[in-house]
């Protein structure tokens, strides 16, 4: 510390004074910040309201966000450092999904799947005729506009078993032969025994 040496008392008062009222402001400014950072776990808290809306799992992550906030918060040295704290939580708390919203994003991957699924589901497109391979190109269009109804990831899986059905009935090449070889003779039997 630097000792002054007062020769007059009003120089003394001036200093004395000035010193004080630099107290006075430091704490008022701590008063602000610890006031900022109560406000704001206030908020933090608050945001997202009743969590009957979020998973157990989800719940925890949000508690994690919260606990992790608050420790930043209380290492916080200004009123723009709470504020942007408080503003990323916010963001954290945003980006945990609710119960609803975990299910939109399970239905629309179970959706993409189940298109691609379908898409691929028949490899060699090469062993099945040119009509056949039209007909199988409708049956996947058809099968990924009713995958796109689908409003549960039940409902898509029984929809792709219904598809991947209609796709098996599609006769190969070979099996068109067979067949067609089939009932010639049945015809013959037919035209014989009468």
């Amino acid at each position: 510390p630097k000792y002054v040496e007062y020769t007059d008392s009003a120089s003394f008062k001036a200093d004395y004074e000035s010193l004080l009222w630099a107290e006075c402001i430091n704490k008022t400014e701590a008063a602000k910040l610890a006031e900022a950072k109560v406000v704001a776990k206030e908020e933090a808290l608050a945001y997202l309201g009743d969590l009957s809306a979020y998973s157990e799992a989800n719940k925890t992550v949000i508690q994690g966000i919260l606990a992790e906030k608050e420790i930043a918060l209380e290492a916080a040295t200004s009123i723009d450092a709470v504020n942007a704290l408080l503003a990323e939580t916010k963001a954290a708390l945003d980006a945990v999904l609710t119960i609803e919203e975990e299910a939109n994003v399970a239905l629309l991957e179970a959706r993409a799947n189940a298109k691609t699924e379908v898409e691929n589901y028949l490899a060699d497109l090469t062993v099945y005729s040119a009509a056949n391979k039209t007909l199988i190109a409708k049956i996947v269009a058809s099968g990924k506009t009713s995958i796109d109804g689908c409003a549960t990831v039940e409902a898509v899986t029984a929809a792709v078993d219904i598809i991947k059905g209609q796709l098996d009935a599609v006769l190969t090449i070979e099996e068109e032969k067979a067949l067609m070889a089939q009932n010639f003779k049945d015809l013959l039997v037919t035209e014989t025994n009468n």
